[in-house]
């Protein structure tokens, strides 16, 4: 009896084994996607600017900015080969596009607000929100990063941005800027299906009104 019991755990213990080797590169485990649902999403836990926990992670500048911030890496391949399970299913080329279009567009804001400083120095809102916008396109590299989806390289140097000569002119353009990067993000939730994408638009959209948005607002009317 104990022989046979022996046999019957050597056996399941190899088909558990060959399933492990026979599973698909880029999966994740049904555990992480637990891990990765609405409430526990390392992409969509709050923080202080309603983001993302950023503890625990390597660092990445991507830029100059309001006093050296740094920021959590855009690791390479993260959540990809976290154990077998459900695979990852590919983004529609729609979505992988809608993806680099928000990177770009967070990029745009991060280099407008440090154009902004270089006019004005590090004063307030201006070094908070372009510490922020580094954390959204962090963010949104994590995700493509997942998906492997190329995306660019930050360049400030390609934005020509209009000198602002008072500190309301400049508070206008994060006004404007921030309306639009809310308005982009109702244009690319309508082409998107993966859950994880829409977590991650909502929030950086709720961090553009609800925070960035109403700072400019208040500095412009005080």
């Amino acid at each position: 009896m104990k022989k046979n019991l022996f046999v019957a755990v050597a056996v399941l213990s190899v088909l558990s084994l060959a399933l492990m080797a026979f599973s698909p590169v880029g999966t994740v485990s049904a555990s992480y996607d637990a891990y990765r649902g609405p409430n526990n999403d390392p992409d969509d836990r709050p923080d202080g600017d309603g983001i993302c926990d950023l503890d625990g992670e390597p660092q990445v500048n991507l830029g100059s900015n309001a006093g050296g911030r740094w920021l959590e890496s855009a690791v390479m391949g993260r959540g990809m080969n976290a154990g077998a399970g459900y695979a990852l299913a590919p983004l529609s080329e729609a979505e992988a596009a809608g993806l680099v279009l928000a990177i770009e567009e967070e990029y745009k804001a991060l280099a407008l607000y440090q154009s902004m400083m270089v006019t004005f120095g590090d004063v307030a809102p201006f070094a908070e929100i372009a510490a922020s916008e580094q954390v959204h396109a962090n963010t949104l590299i994590r995700q493509a990063e997942k998906y492997g989806i190329a995306f660019p390289a930050f360049d400030p140097s390609i934005y020509n941005f209009p000198t602002f000569s008072t500190l309301d002119e400049a508070y206008q353009a994060g006004i404007d800027a921030e309306t639009a990067d809310a308005a982009l993000y109702d244009e690319l939730m309508a082409d998107v299906t993966h859950a994880d994408l829409v977590r991650v638009y909502t929030n950086l959209q709720k961090a553009s009104l609800n925070n960035h948005l109403v700072s400019f607002q208040s500095y412009l009317n005080d």
